[in-house]
């Protein structure tokens, strides 16, 4: 009965989406610790600054490796503890290699007095560290460990709020170097069990590299590229405007978006828990998008009319600026959260191509709105901006997702 409860992908999607909450809970403290410890709003918009910047060097250099390998797992391809280990030195070189280009292009800024990320350089030397956790995480999500991912998740911020309470403690206030720095090794020190978790095999070593590279090339690296051209490439104009605006608006920028991150959880945590699933089905439950409809918008609702109130319940009033983009950007993460579910269903199917495409529509939507809005409203454009294109998202996966089901398209349907 243990056995059958364990691998019951309803028990497991609870499971997740009770660990993810947990993490969003968690998260949420650290913010209300940090805006009411830190020094000034600078402190804490450096702060998400860096964290931001951190997380987005391995959505842009993963080069596809996580998903394929990811997808294969899904699939129960042969020998997975090889395309493991491929996936895994593959991405530690990445990883230095991006880390050396890193300080190369620092050095460079320096000599031509160029302000370039110069305030991100603490955090360099664990790009690695972010590269694997990224990683790691795609592998339990491929074999199905939902239970174990959701354990690793919550571990991060739980490190980092004991540390941040601990300093607060000795010291009543906190600085830059400290909060990040104790955010970066919450990382590290988790990412290591992790790895030791994974049985490497060595022995068919060019066998596995050519059939993970040649998924790589098929399907993975579009999947990455449709990442870079959407959620990246939102991220790099963030920090972009960070650099512009000053530090302090950001700061309420990045504490609405850490906030509405929670309404991707409904449809992340959907498909996530059945993605393996997905490899062997040929359509998305319909039960599954009335699920999230329905707690999407009763959350949204609930959101929009009481955060006025409850905002000023765990932050300062000089926040108050975090409101109206928590409002805008909440409204787009419950749209995005929707196309989680068509994109990881085409992922499994082996239909990258679709996703590109897909990906590389929203990319172009985002220029066309970001910058004009960006020009006349500075960062709230932005935020207007992001609910334009999550529609213009979340449109092109349904169109794509009913040619699919009408038409029978097969798993290796690249178009």
């Amino acid at each position: 009965m243990f056995k059958i409860k364990k691998n019951s992908s309803s028990i497991n999607s609870i499971v997740y989406m009770i660990s993810s909450l947990i993490s969003f809970v968690l998260a949420f403290l650290i913010n209300v610790i940090l805006t009411n410890y830190s020094v000034n709003e600078e402190v804490y918009g450096q702060y998400k600054y860096s964290t931001n910047f951190i997380l987005t060097i391995p959505a842009i250099f993963s080069l596809g490796i996580t998903w394929s390998c990811a997808s294969l797992l899904a699939k129960d391809v042969d020998n997975s503890r090889g395309i493991c280990t491929i996936s895994i030195v593959s991405t530690a070189v990445i990883g230095i290699v991006v880390t050396i280009g890193l300080y190369a292009l620092s050095y460079i800024s320096d000599l031509l007095e160029v302000s370039l990320f110069q305030d991100a350089k603490i955090v360099y030397p664990f790009v690695t560290v972010f590269l694997l956790q990224k990683l790691v995480n795609q592998i339990y999500t491929g074999q199905g460990q939902a239970l174990q991912l959701s354990i690793y998740n919550v571990a991060p911020n739980l490190i980092v709020v004991l540390g941040l309470i601990i300093y607060i403690f000795v010291f009543h206030s906190l600085d830059y170097t400290f909060s990040i720095l104790i955010y970066l090794f919450s990382y590290l020190i988790i990412i290591i069990p992790k790895l030791l978790r994974i049985r490497f095999d060595f022995s068919n070593y060019k066998t596995d590299a050519r059939i993970l590279f040649r998924d790589v090339k098929a399907n993975g690296l579009k999947v990455h590229l449709s990442s870079v051209f959407t959620t990246s490439s939102t991220q790099i104009i963030a920090l972009v405007c960070g650099n512009i605006y000053g530090y302090a608006e950001y700061g309420f920028y990045s504490l609405a978006a850490s906030l509405a991150t929670v309404f991707q959880l409904i449809g992340s945590a959907v498909a996530v828990v059945n993605f393996k699933q997905y490899a062997n089905t040929e359509r998305i439950k319909f039960k599954d998008f009335i699920f999230m409809f329905i707690l999407g918008g009763v959350a949204y609702l609930c959101m929009f009319f009481l955060i006025d109130i409850v905002f000023f319940w765990f932050y300062p009033e000089s926040y108050s600026p975090t409101i109206l983009y928590l409002r805008l950007l909440c409204l787009s993460n419950l749209i995005y959260g929707f196309s989680a579910l068509f994109n990881r269903f085409f992922i499994v199917k082996g239909l990258g191509g679709k996703v590109m495409k897909n990906s590389f529509i929203t990319a172009v939507a985002s220029i066309v709105f970001n910058i004009p809005l960006i020009f006349l409203f500075k960062m709230k454009g932005m935020a207007v901006a992001a609910i334009i294109v999550s529609l213009v998202n979340l449109g092109a996966y349904i169109v794509d997702y009913i040619r699919y089901i009408r038409n029978k398209v097969t798993p290796n349907d690249n178009e």
